[in-house]
């Protein structure tokens, strides 16, 4: 009985508004976009991707002097403060709350059909050392926007941002849009939505 009032609880969780009250949000605080030096690390290639700041990456660093990476930073910092942060919190604490005093901590996650959503899997997992997500999207590799072609890269941006708005907005990806947003350019496949979730 236990098990099946599980559902409904996360489902209940998973809703984009906020309780009545609620004011704990996730938002990175916003950042300065400076000129770093170096080389570019995965994890600045996630920051770059979430719309924050680099810690190193000479190339990176110079992509966020443009307006038009300015106008992707904002509007990922919206769809984060706005959408996703409030949903992700409410989560983080049912899990501590429901799931930790009946799973205690796995160490692997296996979420069948979640695709690229890497963002609610360690909202509701945060312990797990090991996640293993399916889907039917392309992986793609680590992608390199300070290599890509200056005039490309506007529009990939703007379609990795397409990519999001539903997960950040509502709590899923549809596979239809993310697989036309992600195919081809300098940004193809998951891993930029799934670096980005990291970020």
């Amino acid at each position: 009985m236990k098990r099946l009032l599980l559902l409904p609880l996360f489902l209940a969780a998973c809703s984009s508004e906020p309780p009545r009250g609620q004011t704990r949000t996730l938002a990175p605080e916003p950042g300065e976009f400076r000129i770093a030096k170096g080389e570019a690390s995965a994890d600045d290639i996630a920051l770059f991707l979430a719309g924050r700041p680099v810690a190193r990456g000479a190339g990176l660093s110079q992509l966020q002097q443009s307006g038009a990476y300015q106008d992707h930073a904002a509007d990922m910092a919206l769809k984060w403060r706005v959408f996703a942060s409030k949903r992700v919190a409410r989560q983080q604490a049912w899990s501590d709350d429901q799931l930790r005093p009946a799973l205690g901590k796995p160490r692997v996650l296996l979420y069948p059909f979640g695709g690229p959503d890497l963002l609610h899997a360690t909202a509701l997992f945060p312990d797990a050392s090991t996640y293993v997500l399916l889907g039917l999207e392309p992986a793609g590799g680590l992608p390199a926007p300070d290599a890509a072609d200056p005039g490309a890269l506007p529009a990939s941006l703007q379609r990795f941002g397409r990519s999001m708005d539903s997960q950040l907005k509502h709590g899923y990806f549809i596979t239809r849009d993310i697989k036309g947003d992600l195919a081809g350019g300098p940004l193809p496949g998951v891993t930029p939505i799934l670096l980005a979730g990291l970020a």
